[in-house]
């Protein structure tokens, strides 16, 4: 029996790079069943349209077009788009990304193991300026223990052959039972800074998690909704602090490497020379004491 699977878009306010995601979905080589985009721009898009480029042959991907502006951010979309699907594997893309053409013939194998639950193939960064060195010798000095980001460290260093992973981008293929257990955290709202690694660390704790270097993902990263320095910043403080509230135990290896992690974000944005990014480390920790260091989420 063919399986069937699903790619999820969230989207707002990008109906050009949807067009181009929509068009590299549409020349898989391994059909895709149908497409769920959920729009949370102020007014709808032409869904003929959006399926002229998907195509309009019984072959084709049939389009599920779920317009609602009043979806409070990614997390709430992504999960609109699972209820919505009836793939046996959702994929998930941002609507500035677009899958090479065999992106399914190398990744679908990977779920033949039965314990796999979750797969991503080598995002390729487009248009993005070269990490400093610094920043990079930072990333692998800070981010330890619980808090290891190996869906960063591939960016940094390619591997060349399939590897067992911890935490997955966004743009991830699971297993339609995972989400039988796992959903998008809907208290992360709006732009939703770690959305996709409090999920996939999740997921990781009871199924495995692969990448897969063949199958190809390009990501153009267009500008999202303006945040400033200090902003930016300080929600990513913030995050880690409640991916770690909430996920972790508490030892003392993970209170050890949360420290440790906050001072490299101090550390980082020093190098910045930037008041803002600064500024930004130190509003995210009064904002931390203010909710409590080790409170609980619900």
């Amino acid at each position: 029996m063919d399986l069937k699977i699903s790619v999820v878009i969230a989207t707002k306010g990008r109906p050009d790079s949807l067009q181009e995601c929509l068009r590299s979905i549409s020349e898989q080589e391994i059909a895709v069943t149908e497409v769920i985009i959920v729009d949370q721009t102020p007014q709808p898009i032409d869904q003929s349209t959006l399926q002229s480029v998907l195509g309009v042959s019984s072959a084709s991907p049939r389009l599920i077009y779920h317009w609602n502006p009043a979806i409070t951010g990614l997390p709430q979309a992504r999960n609109v788009g699972v209820r919505l699907s009836s793939g046996d594997f959702i994929q998930f893309i941002d609507d500035d990304a677009a899958l090479d053409n065999e992106y399914f013939v190398h990744l679908l194998p990977v779920f033949s193991d039965p314990i796999v639950g979750g797969g991503t193939g080598l995002i390729i960064e487009m248009g993005r300026e070269k990490r400093r060195l610094l920043r990079d010798f930072f990333f692998r000095l800070f981010y330890l223990g619980p808090f290891r980001e190996d869906r960063t460290e591939v960016l940094l260093s390619p591997p060349s052959s399939r590897v067992a992973m911890h935490t997955l981008s966004g743009c991830g293929l699971y297993r339609h039972q995972v989400f039988d257990e796992f959903k998008f955290d809907e208290t992360l709202i709006g732009h939703a800074v770690g959305e996709d690694l409090d999920f996939s660390y999740r997921v990781s704790q009871k199924w495995r998690l692969i990448l897969e270097p063949r199958a190809l993902l390009y990501h153009y990263r267009l500008p999202g909704p303006w945040r400033n320095q200090r902003q930016s910043v300080s929600q990513k403080v913030l995050f880690y602090h409640y991916h770690f509230c909430k996920n972790m135990r508490g030892t003392f290896a993970e209170w050890l490497s949360f420290f440790w992690l906050n001072f490299g974000f101090l550390l980082d944005a020093c190098t910045y020379l930037n008041l803002e990014v600064i500024a930004g480390v130190f509003v995210g920790w009064r904002q931390i004491l203010e909710r409590g260091i080790g409170f609980h989420p619900d």
